[in-house]
């Protein structure tokens, strides 16, 4: 195999599957009165999990996420990104919002 500086992401379960829960919430645009903002990226640890936000500004990752800490990183061109640091804890969903302001 040839060496590459791409790397992937790879998820590796011994055992038991661990408990998930949810992380969802909206995303609004500091820079115009809170409006809310689509086409917004969110990552969990830089890509190990993804979701988009909708047409209104919201965003789900379907119960979809291991209970832990997480950083959750909301991003979109033209926006500076924020970076939040989470904890999802079994039987309580996690509501995150952000507020993205445009870069100058």
């Amino acid at each position: 195999g040839a060496v590459t500086k791409e790397a992937e992401h790879f998820q590796v379960r011994v055992g038991v599957p661990p408990d998930v829960d949810n992380i969802s919430g909206s995303v609004f645009d500091a820079s115009n009165n809170s409006a809310p903002l689509s086409g917004v990226s969110l990552q969990v640890n830089r890509g190990l999990l993804s979701a988009s936000t909708s047409s209104t500004g919201n965003y789900t990752f379907n119960n979809q996420v291991w209970v832990c800490t997480w950083e959750l990183t909301a991003s979109r061109t033209g926006y500076l990104p924020q970076t939040k640091t989470v904890t999802v804890v079994k039987g309580t969903p996690l509501s995150v919002n952000f507020s993205l302001t445009k870069k100058p």
